[in-house]
């Protein structure tokens, strides 16, 4: 009698009440939230780094495009009716037109027109239209920056002494600027930063220009 008693005691005591099943069901349900809310805040994070990371890369493609392309501006001589020549180049505060090596020439020379500013879409963009006389097309317009505020170029004079100053607006004449810097806003709240960008040009003289003494434009333009 007594081992019987003794054996249902134990097999009683070994068990849980409903009470510490509950508590454990809490705790165990608390646990699997809070740990739901750390892999989610991690997530969100994950994804904002990345998409951070992916605005900065585009804002970098965006920059060396426009080094490489205005580095090699070339100061394409023509000429006007009053028998004086230009150059093929013009600047103001927020567009810049200029003459490079076409993007689809394969190396087999030609130039094309770029224009560089913003558009009229809503919200604004930063665009560049090309006249590519080897594309299959007679011009291309693509987006460089989209959601864009404001775009600022600035113009820096050769100057053989003294002091040079910037200039909002470049007179092409009959030389391009030293240099040329760009700066891009974006609207408020916007996380891309554009660092700051100074272009030195490395071309100055029309190579390809034949002048005709008389008409004082180079030959065949």
């Amino acid at each position: 009698m007594t081992d019987g008693f003794l054996s249902e005691q134990n097999a009683s005591e070994a068990g849980f009440t409903l009470v510490e099943m509950l508590v454990g069901l809490v705790l165990t349900s608390l646990l699997a939230v809070m740990l739901l809310g750390a892999i989610r805040y991690g997530l969100t994070i994950r994804e904002r780094t990345a998409l951070r990371a992916t605005a900065f890369d585009k804002v970098v493609a965006v920059q060396d495009f426009l080094r490489n392309s205005l580095t090699l501006a070339y100061p394409r001589l023509i000429g006007e009716a009053n028998g004086t020549g230009r150059l093929e180049f013009e600047g103001t505060p927020t567009s810049i037109r200029f003459v490079a090596p076409a993007m689809q020439s394969g190396g087999r020379g030609g130039r094309s027109n770029f224009t560089i500013a913003m558009n009229s879409s809503s919200p604004p963009a930063l665009v560049v239209d090309i006249d590519d006389p080897r594309a299959a097309t007679n011009g291309r317009k693509d987006v460089l920056l989209a959601n864009v505020a404001g775009v600022a170029f600035s113009y820096l004079p050769k100057v053989a002494s003294g002091e040079a100053r910037w200039a909002d607006r470049w007179d092409a004449g009959a030389a391009l600027p030293a240099a040329i810097r760009v700066n891009v806003r974006f609207p408020p709240g916007d996380q891309r930063v554009w660092p700051e960008l100074l272009i030195v040009l490395r071309i100055d003289v029309d190579v390809g220009c034949v002048l005709d003494d008389l008409t004082k434009r180079c030959r065949g333009r």
